[in-house]
């Protein structure tokens, strides 16, 4: 398991640091909030997945989806399994996309979760430092 907690040695290790911590630290707190929520939030969460057919466990849907953002977040902090991380959270907004148009949501609510999910897939495909 490689940390990437060393400073940044090059601008462009910078610009990635800032945003992976940044980024994660979004993350962290947006899984706080759905995890301290409790049940009754994650069931609410999971029932995304009914969208696409998938009707069982809304509640352990949910709980991942929360786990995803908050220990994704954390790891992207930490640099600790970035791209994994990444992954994971991708996931997660590619349900809050369907989720939004699924419901006709305007271009400005879902532009977010597109935003955060083009971040992540960039972290997913370069990784979190330029020694990946």
């Amino acid at each position: 398991m490689k940390f990437i907690m060393s400073l940044p040695q090059t601008r462009s290790e910078l610009g990635l640091f800032i945003i992976r911590v940044g980024i994660g630290f979004v993350f962290l707190t947006h899984g706080f909030m759905k995890l301290s929520a409790g049940v009754e939030k994650w069931v609410w969460l999971g029932s995304v997945m009914q969208i696409v057919g998938i009707t069982f466990a809304p509640m352990i849907w949910g709980l991942a989806a929360a786990c995803a953002e908050f220990f994704g977040g954390l790891a992207l902090i930490l640099g600790c399994m970035p791209r994994i991380a990444a992954g994971a959270i991708s996931c997660v907004m590619i349900f809050a996309i369907i989720f939004h148009l699924h419901n006709g949501d305007a271009w400005v609510v879902y532009s977010y979760p597109l935003s955060l999910l083009i971040v992540m897939l960039g972290l997913v495909v370069g990784g979190a430092s330029c020694r990946d």
